[in-house]
């Protein structure tokens, strides 16, 4: 059964460059990892929310998320 890891995260606007640069290349690597099946980005449509964005990935299964 795959698993689905999600994380919410508060990105200060003066960071959001960096952060993007730094989700890319987060997910250039995870992307060669035995089990990886996805992963995406989500951005919140309201700046007064309290999480800006969202990491979803997706794994084959709990292990390989876990390696």
């Amino acid at each position: 059964m795959s698993v689905t890891f999600i994380n919410a995260l508060n990105i200060p606007p003066s960071r959001e460059a960096e952060f993007l640069e730094k989700w890319d290349r987060g997910a250039d690597y995870i992307r060669g990892r035995a089990g990886f099946v996805s992963t995406s980005l989500h951005r919140s449509l309201s700046p007064s929310y309290r999480y800006q964005y969202f990491t979803v990935a997706v794994w084959e299964t709990a292990e390989h998320l876990l390696r």
